[in-house]
């Protein structure tokens, strides 16, 4: 499923971006509605905090925190993982024993802007899980 995360709804084409998720179960309408929820716990957790900045919804990490993104301040939501089998959790294990945002910051910070650091993020956010649909503001 397509989602776009519009930060400002006053300034969409500046402050949109795009995202992804799947989901699974029995039906269409199951697997819609697991890859929300999972959206929700992880990317969309991440947002929230990155948005109210208050601990409630994810890991938010100050640009000299060793376990964030050098230089950056950085938001992380849940790490979600399934499998089957009796290792179907090991990657989610592997990834909750370690400090992520660091091993993946030289990948992610290479040649990119930086947001704004004076926290001029709009107080309405929006997901569009449809591009023909109006917004949906989110309470931050």
């Amino acid at each position: 499923m397509d989602l776009t995360i519009v930060l400002d709804t006053d300034r969409p084409e500046q402050t949109s971006l795009p995202d992804c998720v799947s989901g699974f179960g029995p039906t269409p309408e199951a697997k819609r509605e697991r890859a929300v929820q999972m959206w929700a716990t992880t990317t969309g957790a991440a947002v929230l905090e990155m948005l109210g900045q208050r601990g409630r919804h994810g890991a938010h990490f100050p640009a000299e925190d060793p376990d964030g993104f050098p230089g950056r301040h950085a938001f992380q939501g849940g790490i979600v993982g399934w499998g089957a089998g009796p290792e179907h959790s090991s990657v989610q294990r592997w990834a909750a024993d370690r400090a992520l945002l660091p091993l993946i910051a030289p990948a992610l910070t290479a040649d990119r802007p930086r947001p704004p650091s004076d926290g001029s993020y709009a107080r309405t956010c929006a997901v569009l899980v449809h591009p023909s649909r109006p917004f949906a503001p989110l309470p931050v």
